[in-house]
C-alpha cells in the first residue's frame, strides 16, 4: 500500500524496526491504530538483527542470540498485521499543516502519517577514521566474525564495549591486544578480563591512516568510542540535551517537536538495552493513542 499527502495519512509512521520501533508499532495495530513501520535494513530488528550474542539479561529469552530476537521481532510484528516495509531508508522528514511528510529513498510519493516516531537507533561514531577494512568501527558481527588470530590489536575506548571486545579478541587468538582509553569507564568485571599491562589510560595519538597508535603499527584497530544518536533526517530537530540525544517527555517519549517522539537508543534514556527499548515502544503507543483518540 503507497500513501501521500492526498490520501489518509498513517496514524503513525515509525521510523526504525528495532525492539524499540517494532514495540511500538505491534502497540498501535493491537490498540486499533494504523502504523507503517518503516526499516532501512533488509529485515527488523534493528541492531539485534546484527548481534550474534547471547543476550541472557531478558527474563523472558534466557541463552537467545540478538540474531533469535530479530526472528521474534519479525514474528511478532507478522502476527500484529503491522505495514513493515524493509528497504525504507528515510531520507527526511517534513511537515504540511497537521501531516508529516517522510521522504523514502528510491519512492517518489512521499508517506504520510499524523505522527512519526524516531526509533532508529544510533550509528557508531568514527570520529574520521578513514574507509579501511582493517578499522573497524563499533561492535557486532563484523567483530564476531573477523579472524584475529596471530594479529596485533588495537581497541579504542575505555567503555564496556571497549573492554569486552578487547577480552573477546584476546580469547580469538590475537598475538597482541592493547587497549587505549582517554579514561576507564567501563564495568569492573569487563575491566578485569583485560591483562592490566595492555591498558593505557590517557591520552594517545592515532596516525593519519589510522593504524598506528603512539607510534606502534597495528594488524587491526577497533574503534570503540559510543553511538551518536541519528536525527539528520528532520528537517527541524527538536531539542536536545548536551550528549546530542533528543529531549523527550518522561511520560509520552513526545520530544519538544509537536506529533514527534524518541524511543530506544536515540532517545537515550536510561539504561538502554532491548528490555528497556520495549518499555519505551509501549509508552509512545499509549500517548499517541490518547493524542489520536482524546
Amino acid at each position: 500500500m503507497t500513501s501521500d499527502q492526498d490520501a489518509d495519512p498513517f496514524d503513525c509512521a515509525v521510523v526504525g524496526a528495532g525492539p524499540a520501533g517494532a514495540s511500538c508499532a505491534v502497540w498501535l495495530a493491537r490498540l486499533g491504530l494504523r502504523p507503517v513501520l518503516l526499516e532501512a535494513d533488509a529485515r527488523p530488528g534493528g541492531a539485534t538483527a546484527k548481534s550474534p550474542y547471547r543476550n541472557d539479561w531478558l527474563a523472558t529469552s534466557p541463552g537467545a542470540t540478538g540474531e533469535d530476537l530479530a526472528r521474534q521481532i519479525a514474528r511478532s510484528l507478522e502476527l500484529s498485521g503491522v505495514d513493515l516495509r524493509c528497504g525504507a531508508r528515510v531520507a527526511s522528514v517534513g511537515r504540511e499543516r497537521d501531516v508529516f511528510l517522510l521522504s523514502v529513498d528510491g519512492q517518489a510519493v512521499p508517506i504520510a502519517a499524523r505522527t512519526v516516531v524516531l526509533a532508529g537507533g544510533c550509528s557508531p561514531v568514527a570520529d574520521g577514521f578513514p574507509d579501511d577494512p582493517r578499522i573497524l568501527v563499533g561492535p557486532g558481527a563484523q567483530i564476531f566474525h573477523h579472524e584475529f588470530a596471530g594479529l596485533d590489536v588495537a581497541v579504542l575506548g575505555g567503555g564496556d564495549n571497549g573492554f569486552e571486545n578487547a577480552a573477546f579478541v584476546l580469547e580469538k587468538g590475537a598475538r597482541r591486544v592493547d587497549l587505549y582509553a582517554r579514561s576507564v569507564r567501563a564495568r569492573p568485571d569487563f575491566v578485569a578480563a583485560v591483562p592490566a599491562g595492555s591498558v593505557t589510560a590517557g591520552p594517545y595519538e592515532v596516525g593519519a591512516d589510522g593504524l598506528a597508535v603512539n607510534g606502534r603499527r597495528y594488524d587491526r584497530v577497533l574503534v570503540m568510542y559510543g553511538f551518536r544518536p541519528d536525527l539528520g533526517i528532520l528537517a527541524t530537530p527538536p531539542d536536545t540535551d548536551a550528549r546530542g540525544h533528543p529531549v523527550t517527555a518522561r511520560d509520552t517519549a513526545e520530544t519538544s517537536a509537536s506529533g514527534v517522539y524518541a524511543i530506544g537508543e536515540i532517545a537515550g534514556r536510561a539504561h538502554p538495552c532491548v528490555a528497556t527499548a520495549l518499555g519505551e515502544g509501549v509508552v509512545a503507543a499509549k500517548a499517541i493513542e490518547r493524542r489520536l483518540r482524546p
